[in-house]
Order: structure tokens, then C-alpha cells, then sequence
């Protein structure tokens, strides 16, 4: 696992986690309407970060940190 993420990549963990702690389903529209963002670039970030293992996502589907991304979270916090 690749616990270097770019700044971009941190800032969607992070408003993932954010998220999270206040709502228990969210998706991919849910962190766009969340950073003021597109859609399309918001589900490219998504997509890059379950690749690095940090989210749990299929398509259309809620979105949940894995262990990885709850530690990746503790230290960039």
C-alpha cells in the first residue's frame, strides 16, 4: 500500500473521513457536493484511492474507509 498520497488524493481522504463521522452512507456525490467539486474528477480520486486500498467502493455504492485509510487518516490528521 502506497501511504504517500498526493496532496489532491489526501484532501478527498479526508473529507471521506469527515464525512463519515457524520453520516454513515456516502457516495461519490457526496464528497464532490463536499469539496465543491465535479463529479467526474471526484470519482477519478474515489477510484485511485480503493486502488491504493484505502476505500472500499463499487460503483454506485457507498464509500467506507479500510483499516489502511482509517490509519492513513490518524496521521494525516
Amino acid at each position: 500500500m502506497d501511504i504517500n498520497l498526493t496532496e489532491s488524493l489526501e484532501k478527498y481522504l479526508l473529507a471521506i473521513d469527515t464525512l463519515l463521522e457524520n453520516k454513515q452512507d456516502i457516495i461519490v456525490k457526496d464528497v464532490a457536493d463536499y469539496l465543491k467539486l465535479g463529479g467526474a474528477s471526484t470519482s477519478e480520486a474515489i477510484k485511485k484511492l480503493k486502488d491504493k486500498g484505502f476505500i472500499n467502493y463499487e460503483p454506485y455504492g457507498n464509500i467506507t474507509l479500510t483499516d489502511s485509510g482509517e490509519r492513513a487518516v490518524l496521521l494525516k490528521k
